[in-house]
């Protein structure tokens, strides 16, 4: 199994004020969101799971992919719809793919908005 480091939080500002979606979880909870993922949001991410936010109907699907990416390893591509954001009902192109973040093996995502 291949993990991608991300060593130092710190590590993680290039994604703060890019126009696409960011994040970390660990055990389903948002360990990093970016600028991005806030505003679709509508609020911070960070100690938050999916189920708290805007778009809690697609909970259960967004894990899904998380967990099928650190269980296999490597990064899952998909489109993922979601019911509820800031923006209305969006189509989403995403990348989840596990990495080590605080000692840790988490899902970290990267997803851009399909117009």
């Amino acid at each position: 199994m291949t993990h991608v480091k991300v060593i130092e939080k710190q590590g993680l500002s290039v994604f703060e004020h890019l126009p696409f979606l960011c994040w970390i979880k660990r055990n389903q909870i948002y360990v990093y969101g970016n600028q991005a993922i806030n505003e679709f949001a509508g609020e911070n991410v960070v100690g938050k799971k999916d189920a708290e936010l805007i778009w809690g109907s697609n909970a259960t699907m967004l894990l899904e992919a998380g967990t099928q990416a650190i269980g296999a390893g490597e990064a899952q591509y998909l489109h993922e719809t979601v019911d509820h954001s800031k923006r209305g009902k969006v189509t989403l192109s995403v990348c989840k793919f596990p990495v080590e973040f605080e000692g840790e093996i988490c899902a970290m995502g990267i997803s851009f908005i399909i117009e």
